[in-house]
């Protein structure tokens, strides 16, 4: 079994309150979840308007599978949502 996990600090430009940082993060863990089958939280940060960090995690039988998971779900954040990624970690568990 491989548990892989990816750790993302983003900073959303767009978000004037509490509230707006909500749907989108709301909306980005929604979607991930949907489209990847992954594990998705905000993990930090909770209560700053425009800082969010989230955790990503997947368990496969396969590493490079594990990789292209965690690839796909950073991809659709870059092009389909309005952050700025501040910093990246990968880790396997």
């Amino acid at each position: 079994m491989i548990v892989k996990t990816l750790y993302l600090e983003m900073y959303l430009p767009q978000s004037n309150s509490l509230k707006d940082k909500r749907r989108v993060v709301k909306s980005l863990t929604q979607r991930l979840r949907q489209k990847f089958n992954v594990a998705v939280s905000e993990i930090e940060d909770s209560d700053d308007i425009r800082n969010t960090t989230i955790g990503i995690v997947t368990v496969t039988n396969y590493d490079a599978f594990a990789d292209k998971i965690l690839d796909k779900c950073l991809n659709l954040i870059e092009t389909e949502y309005d952050v700025d990624i501040i910093n990246i970690e990968r880790n396997r568990v």
